[in-house]
């Protein structure tokens, strides 16, 4: 089934969350985000200079939001379904499928993509994995602050001297690795993410090691995440962020990836319908 969309689409969604917050931490733990409890630890307080003026919409007062995209499978043509992704600040996410006119999708009929085997993961399919995905581009929407998303997770500032300058790095690991065994983030002059490298627990295409160079710039008058380059393997691809403000808040308009040097080319999903409510 060479129609299946490959796994790149799983590596992006991994690569952005890593930037832009993990989707459980968002999307469970939204509804209840709590401060991160007050310590001197020098890894708590850059994580804390880290979140200093970024885009937060939940923290600013969102309650709900809903959007719909078309998912896009790199190289290949546009899947005849759209996804759509409704969150309330209770904790309540849901995630349906319509047809391309935005009419409910009848789950009732065999549905030749969301109904076949998912490539990547024996005994699923790939309507479980489009509404992993849709959680995971929610997370992007609401992305909580660093200090909330690695609150639980073992951490470690680690500072050393290059070419006479102090590099200073956190070293992040889960108490339970899912998705990511080890975190690190280098940190620039400025306090920001300058270079992340991320260990996957599972690897995707034989590789389990990403490292990801991020950009950041104001929109709305916020700081958001413009984009990001991502090396993996000898490939370097580019993923860009477009904003747009809804309701007053600052909300992801697309996603873009950018594949350099590949004859399969880029992918860009781009989000419609947006609704946000305080």
């Amino acid at each position: 089934m060479h129609w299946m969309p490959p796994s790149i689409v799983l590596r992006l969604g991994l690569s952005a969350l890593t930037l832009a917050g993990f989707a459980s931490a968002q999307v469970d733990g939204a509804a209840t985000r709590k401060s991160a409890e007050t310590r001197p630890e020098p890894a708590d307080q850059a994580l804390r200079l880290m979140d200093e003026g970024l885009n937060d919409v939940v923290s600013e007062g969102l309650k709900s939001l809903r959007f719909s995209y078309r998912p896009t499978a790199t190289g290949m043509p546009l899947p005849d379904f759209r996804v759509q992704v409704a969150w309330k600040k209770d904790g309540s996410t849901e995630v349906s499928f319509l047809t391309p006119d935005k009419k409910p999708l009848d789950r009732s009929v065999p549905h030749p993509w969301l109904d076949a085997e998912d490539p990547d993961r024996a005994g699923r399919k790939m309507s479980e994995r489009y509404v992993e995905g849709g959680k995971a581009l929610l997370g992007l929407f609401l992305r909580p602050t660093y200090s909330v998303q690695f609150a639980a997770w073992r951490k470690r500032l680690e500072t050393r001297t290059v070419n006479g300058r102090p590099e200073s790095t956190l070293v992040l690991e889960p108490a339970v690795a899912e998705r990511f065994r080890r975190v690190e983030i280098r940190l620039g002059a400025d306090g920001r993410a300058q270079k992340i490298t991320q260990t996957l627990v599972r690897p995707i295409d034989g590789h389990d090691v990403d490292v990801l160079f991020p950009k950041f710039e104001p929109a709305g008058g916020k700081l958001v995440l413009k984009s990001f380059q991502q090396e993996t393997s000898g490939r370097t691809d580019q993923v860009v962020f477009e904003y747009q403000k809804v309701s007053g808040f600052v909300l992801l308009a697309s996603v873009e990836r950018i594949v350099k040097d590949s004859k399969v080319g880029g992918s860009k999903t781009e989000f419609d319908d947006i609704e946000a409510a305080r």
